[in-house]
């Protein structure tokens, strides 16, 4: 519900400012990223060190140069 409401609230139009559309693009994680490797390693090791579980379950978009992680 409070989710909702803090969608609700954001304006219609997105700015270069906005914090939610820059957190969405950040995750989103590309195959031809020479970072890629680097970057699930380090999650990896932050997802170990506060106890969540290793596995990530893959979203439902995957396309041939995104894939989407929940």
């Amino acid at each position: 519900m409070a989710e909702v409401a803090h969608e609700m609230d954001k304006p219609l139009a997105r700015s270069k400012d906005d914090d939610d559309l820059d957190a969405h693009l950040k995750s989103i994680e590309r195959e031809e990223d020479p970072m890629l490797q680097y970057m699930r390693k380090k999650k990896k090791k932050a997802q170990v060190a506060s106890g969540l579980p290793r596995k990530l379950k893959a979203c439902i978009l995957k396309t041939p140069t995104v894939t989407l992680y929940c």
